[in-house]
């Protein structure tokens, strides 16, 4: 009950913010407007535990967004019961911004590790066919639907009312992962961030706007990044540790070290082609500190990787598992295939 009575007051207080400015708050897929970041609620631990919960599917689409009349689609993965409702708990949301070219389901390994652990994970889906992608634009997205989810949590009319916590993530992979910092730069609600094989330098590349490099600087948030030593297309040394370098909180930069740029997506996806032939290429090129590549794990192998470093980190941040931390720092020192870096 004080769970409710939270989530209705918070809807109450935001309902007459909305009738002010205009706007109106109509469920899933509608208009929403005048939403705050967070949702008044905090963290069931207990639900989901152990990974016991179903991964669900929605698709939404918010028509208030900068598109106008083309709305924004958003994928969004919960965890579930039968019959599509929300599992019974209250549940961190992730916000994920997918690479260039790429879309949301070139990560469906994120979704099927994490959505059974308690998370709400929403994909922004609108920069998939892009020629070029501005940051900026892009960091919009992630911010601009995670205030929506959490206004869907204050709306009676929605799956989601009362069942997302305060607790907010922003991650991302390659373009998405520099418009996930870029993103926590301007937010002050973010509980966290996880940047795979983050974009950093926009130089050569089809991307303007702010510089991941440079924003990193105004992040709070504890930040994970996890990179690759085989990347060819955001080479360590000046994309990842560039942002990892001017982070002013605590942070973990994570090397996979047989792990390439095409790993941290799906082998399952429809964008892993696309990927690969543009990872071919930079390594043609030789930009990896212009030396040849070696051998690499494979994207099963460094999907699996990669989820062993994401669910102690989200267990801590965003479930408050105080046990999670001991386990992530166990890995850093025991595991063979990753060296690390941290500060402060």
């Amino acid at each position: 009950m004080r769970r409710l009575r939270s989530s209705l007051n918070w809807f109450l207080a935001s309902l007459g913010r909305a009738v002010l400015s205009g706007c109106l708050v109509l469920g899933p897929v509608g208009v929403v407007c005048g939403a705050e970041l967070v949702s008044g609620s905090r963290v069931d631990a207990e639900t989901c535990r152990g990974g016991t919960c179903s991964v669900l599917a929605e698709r939404i689409v918010f028509y208030d967004s900068a598109y106008g009349a083309a709305g924004l689609p958003v994928e969004v993965r919960y965890p579930g019961l039968p019959g599509a409702a929300v599992a019974d708990g209250v549940f961190p949301l992730v916000v994920f911004g997918h690479g260039y070219r790429q879309s949301y389901a070139d990560y469906a390994y994120i979704w099927e590790a994490l959505v059974p652990h308690g998370y709400i994970i929403a994909f922004p889906d609108k920069l998939s066919s892009s020629a070029a992608i501005n940051i900026d634009a892009y960091a919009r997205d992630l911010l601009f639907v995670a205030a929506r989810m959490h206004a869907l949590a204050g709306d009676p009319a929605s799956r989601y009312f009362g069942r997302i916590a305060d607790e907010t993530a922003f991650m991302g992979h390659s373009t998405g992962g520099g418009a996930a910092v870029v993103a926590a730069s301007q937010s002050g609600g973010v509980t966290t961030v996880v940047a795979l094989a983050p974009l950093g330098n926009l130089l050569l590349t089809p991307v303007v706007g702010t510089s991941p490099i440079a924003a990193a600087r105004d992040v709070r948030a504890p930040v994970l990044i996890l990179d690759a030593g085989e990347d060819c297309v955001t080479p360590t040394w000046t994309h990842s540790r560039a942002i990892h370098a001017n982070l002013g909180s605590a942070s973990h930069c994570v090397t996979v070290l047989q792990g390439d740029h095409c790993g941290f997506s799906d082998a399952r996806g429809p964008g892993q082609g696309i990927c690969v032939a543009a990872e071919a290429a930079a390594c043609t090129a030789g930009l990896p500190l212009l030396g040849r590549r070696g051998p690499t794990l494979g994207p099963a192998a460094q999907n699996a990787v990669t989820v062993t470093y994401l669910l102690p980190w989200l267990a801590f941040h965003l479930h408050g598992d105080a046990g999670a931390w001991d386990r992530f720092v166990r890995l850093l020192d025991a595991d063979a295939h990753t060296s690390y870096e941290r500060r402060p």
